[in-house]
């Protein structure tokens, strides 16, 4: 499989008016790893198809995703368990897990707040979180981490070549993630007494999306000039 993989970058590169990029870090490591390149851009997406941008003044709670099984109940037991016996130094808003949320991307960028349980170095879902400027919060500890496949390290070599990893995942890259080091934590962290504090970063992010909005559609306009392609077609995206 990784000869395949491999063989079909370098047919594309071998093409002039192709060009390389990638839509997180990661991913662009292991290609300047794998293809031997010296350097391959980055640019997120801008998540125009989504049909709404950001909110700056949020109406619902807290969107918990978790890869969870739809009958493992603990962790939403856990968090409503711990806002109660915090109160009144703890969240107060609607707790709503994403396999209970059937709805749209309209709907989700209400959200005050969402806490990412990882399952993966980079999803599509935290790049248009950002892009609608709902503040992510991501637990520190690994083993909070849900990878597949999991990491195994079985020697103290491999223990740091697996955090060398971890810290070029999108979850450790990008600005406005937050980690928490327990739920008690993020609770607190949302809780009423930081309001102010989620206001101002809510309006940092907003701005943020809107400036990098419009650079990653100057940079895609760039890119799709230098290959002569239109459109929809023509470049590859890792």
């Amino acid at each position: 499989t990784h000869k395949l993989w491999k063989s079909f970058f370098e047919a594309q590169l071998a093409q002039s008016r192709n060009v390389l990029v990638s839509m997180f870090s990661w991913n662009a490591l292991m290609l300047e790893s794998s293809l031997r390149l010296q350097k391959i851009p980055v640019i997120g997406g801008v998540g125009l198809y989504m049909g709404v941008g950001p909110k700056a003044i949020p109406t619902r709670g807290l969107y918990v995703l978790s890869r969870d099984t739809p009958d493992d109940c603990l962790l939403q037991c856990l968090l409503r368990r711990l806002r109660t016996e915090l109160s009144p130094n703890s969240f107060q808003g609607d707790i709503v897990f994403a396999r209970d949320f059937k709805s749209s991307w309209r709907e989700i960028a209400k959200f005050h707040a969402v806490a990412l349980f990882p399952y993966a170095s980079f999803t599509m879902t935290l790049e248009e979180l950002l892009n609608l400027a709902v503040p992510v919060f991501v637990p520190r500890h690994y083993s909070k981490h849900i990878y597949d496949p999991p990491f195994f390290p079985r020697t103290p070599a491999s223990l740091r070549a697996m955090f060398s990893r971890l810290a070029m995942f999108e979850t450790f890259t990008r600005p406005f993630i937050v980690h928490f080091d327990s739920l008690s934590d993020l609770l607190r962290r949302l809780s009423p007494a930081r309001d102010a504090h989620m206001k101002l970063w809510k309006q940092t992010m907003v701005a943020y999306s809107a400036d990098q909005a419009l650079k990653r559609l100057a940079l895609w306009k760039a890119v799709l000039g230098r290959s002569g392609a239109t459109p929809g077609g023509g470049v590859e995206q890792s």
